[in-house]
């Protein structure tokens, strides 16, 4: 499932994305005990609130600093011991890290805390050493091989704006390197992109859901297109009137139409499209453009999955029956990415083991792979992020049935034995 929206974070590590980070700064960090409750608010709204656990070791879990919160009170620092990151060394837990400049602009770099992205403050000891994310928008995002021919940019931290690269020898200005690592969308409605095709996945989920957000909630899937070669009528149409648009067939292949050599041949025009029915082609409920009016008939196309396995395995109807009960799901169906199907052991389960296959799927599946899985919307962020590794046995085994109410143990859903 793919989200229509006009940002997007990616996931940076430093030593593999030296090129879209500023100079580094070493600093070093301790860590202090909270004592005050002015100080716990200040620090939780800061993302600076940190647990220890038995072995010493300082770790960030803010589902269950609020649990604690509510159900402590005025209490919570008498009966947990909650510790704030300063920055500073020679107290508990010191170490250092390197820390890096952000612009003050919308894209940069961000942190996640919580399911919730917030951006990266360089005086945040918080922020330190968590995993970083740059935030794309204003038409940016990351650039590939297949954008080489395209403008370059790189993120000037001091500036906060993406800025044209200048070389390919000269370093950026507020960046460690020479590499571009963005490219813009383009803007004119003429241009598009050739590679792939978005549509409108339709949710059953819509009707009656108040949390569902027609709009915002909207999820497409992605489908690639392929290059479909189509007889010229010779008409001048705008694919014929392209000159670097017109081909020949010799031995199977398209090759450019050269007229020194190819006079006479049947000429062909090239169009970029996804093969499917008008159903396929109309958008969905999105409204998407279609990619293409045109019809065309197809001269060879994919054999189903089922045949291609029997023709690599060389079968015959002697052989069918006994070999049948052997094939792989996957010989057996073109499996969609994402679906209940798109999973190792079960795309390579037969159908004699395919129930335990599932069994066994759902016996160590996270509550919010299972909510991904039925593509449930409106969850909120956060609960996602507690349910994130929680297996589906400890979620029901958490919760408790209490005068009329179902509460759920946070603790237990959490795997915490003692309190902090």
């Amino acid at each position: 499932n793919y989200y229509k929206t006009d940002f997007s974070y990616i996931a940076i590590d430093p030593n593999d994305y030296a090129g879209w980070l500023g100079e580094a700064t070493v600093k070093p960090f301790s860590y202090e005990r909270i004592n005050d409750t002015e100080d716990f608010a200040f620090q939780q709204n800061n993302q600076n609130v940190f647990l220890k656990d038995a072995d010493g070791a300082y770790y960030s879990n803010p589902a269950l600093v609020a649990y604690y919160a509510t159900k402590y009170k005025d209490s919570v620092l008498a009966v947990c011991e909650l510790y704030k990151r300063v920055d500073r060394g020679g107290g508990e837990g010191q170490s250092t890290v390197s820390v890096y400049p952000n612009g003050d602009g919308d894209c940069g770099l961000y942190v996640k805390y919580f399911n919730k992205y917030y951006r990266y403050d360089s005086e945040n000891p918080a922020h330190w050493g968590e995993p970083l994310y740059f935030k794309f928008t204003g038409g940016y995002y990351p650039a590939s091989e297949d954008t080489a021919d395209e403008t370059a940019y790189c993120y000037d931290y001091a500036k906060g704006e993406f800025t044209p690269k200048q070389s390919d020898t000269t370093t950026q200005p507020g960046t460690t390197s020479s590499a571009a690592f963005a490219v813009r969308m383009p803007v004119s409605a003429d241009d598009k992109n050739d590679k792939y095709y978005y549509t409108e996945i339709n949710s059953t989920l819509a009707d009656g859901d108040d949390a569902f957000d027609a709009v915002a909630d909207a999820t497409y899937s992605k489908r690639a297109c392929e290059e479909i070669f189509k007889e010229s009528a010779g008409t001048a149409d705008d694919y014929q009137n392209d000159p670097s648009n017109r081909f020949v067939e010799i031995d199977g292949e398209f090759v450019p139409y050269d007229e020194s050599a190819h006079a006479g041949m049947t000429m062909y025009v090239r169009y970029i499209g996804y093969l499917g029915n008008d159903a396929a082609n109309d958008g969905g409920s999105g409204g998407l453009t279609p990619l293409s009016s045109v019809k065309v008939q197809l001269v060879t196309e994919k054999s189903s999955a089922v045949l291609l396995a029997i023709a690599d395995r060389a079968l015959t109807i002697n052989t069918l029956d006994e070999n049948i009960k052997n094939f792989t799901i996957e010989e057996l169906m073109d499996i969609e990415e994402g679906s209940i199907f798109d999973d190792p052991d079960i795309r390579t389960a037969t159908i004699n083991t395919l129930s335990e296959a599932i069994t066994t799927k759902f016996s160590t599946m996270s509550i919010s792979d299972l909510i991904r899985w039925a593509n449930v919307r409106g969850v909120d962020e956060q609960v996602l992020f507690i349910l994130e590794d929680v297996k589906i046995a400890d979620f029901f085994t958490s919760l408790k049935y209490d005068n009329g109410t179902i509460t759920v143990n946070m603790e237990k859903l959490l795997g915490v034995t003692t309190t902090p």
